[in-house]
């Protein structure tokens, strides 16, 4: 949950929406907003936004509208993203994106075109529902059942190792790969994948520069905004494709379909998910 506001005030919405009641119109469930938090959101001098558990916005304030002359169902497409100022885009991102991976607030300032044209400064300060009681707890369950294919590698390495001594096909690939954000900011799962791979005999290596920066893929991003996407693919690749210095890798590894995805639009060579290729080198026709 998070507030964007004028220079002139703050608000964190999150607790205002936690004082208000189940029985007056407050939320009854962590993603519901109830009619209580929309009366009063719609009310305050202040820019309010809000988000659910994956990032999307889930609400934007009758100032916020005003303020940008947009309907709800437009600011809601993620459509309001065009409005910041270009000089600010990528940093308004990219701050917002690690704050929300680790969980944390942030304050930022940018550009924001207002309904007349003119671009006016905000100050924008956010917060994560983790505090919030039935939030927490869900995000518990959730986090305690949840497990990446790659952290099962280490419990299977010395299995796999016997197998597929000598028997990766082909030999002599090379294969560059990408963690997607998922897994290296959201996740905080880093080195795993590229590192077992090497140890069960693959050649496989990051790219040597920007590893940690995004593809460009971003879940819905690379259809809502192609003309910052594809330049981010295209930056992503080129950087993949010195992974092994000289030689181009014959192939790129990656461990999300949207990533996968939309490096594949951009690039011959094949990309694939790692665990395909692990699939294979244990197949019968490899063993």
């Amino acid at each position: 949950m998070t507030a964007r506001a004028k220079r002139q005030g703050r608000a964190n919405t999150g607790r205002m929406a936690e004082e208000i009641p189940a029985e007056m119109g407050g939320a009854t469930s962590p993603f519901d907003l109830g009619d209580g938090f929309r009366r009063f959101a719609d009310h305050v001098p202040l820019m309010i936004w809000r988000t659910d558990h994956t990032g999307r916005t889930v609400y934007h304030n009758e100032s916020w509208l005003r303020f940008t002359g947009r309907s709800l169902d437009a600011e809601l497409t993620e459509d309001w993203r065009r409005s910041l100022h270009p000089d600010d885009f990528e940093r308004h991102a990219r701050i917002v994106a690690e704050a929300f991976a680790a969980q944390e607030a942030f304050t930022i300032e940018y550009r924001l075109r207002r309904h007349d044209g003119a671009y006016r400064w905000l100050l924008d300060t956010g917060r994560p529902l983790r505090d919030d009681p039935a939030y927490a707890e869900r995000a518990a369950r959730i986090s305690a059942l949840t497990q990446d294919l790659s952290e099962w590698l280490p419990e299977l390495l010395a299995g796999l190792a016997g197998t597929l001594r000598g028997r990766v096909v082909p030999p002599d690939t090379l294969f560059a790969y990408h963690p997607p954000c998922t897994l290296q900011h959201g996740q905080k799962l880093r080195g795993g994948v590229e590192t077992h791979l090497s140890a069960l005999g693959f050649r496989v290596r990051v790219a040597r520069t920007e590893a940690h920066l995004c593809c460009g893929s971003a879940g819905t991003y690379s259809v809502l905004q192609p003309e910052l996407a594809y330049p981010l693919r295209d930056r992503k690749l080129a950087a993949l494709g010195e992974a092994f210095g000289e030689p181009p890798p014959g192939a790129i590894l990656s461990a999300n379909i949207g990533c996968i995805t939309h490096l594949q639009s951009g690039t011959a060579l094949p990309v694939r998910h790692w665990v395909e290729v692990l699939d294979e080198a244990l197949s019968p026709a490899a063993r």
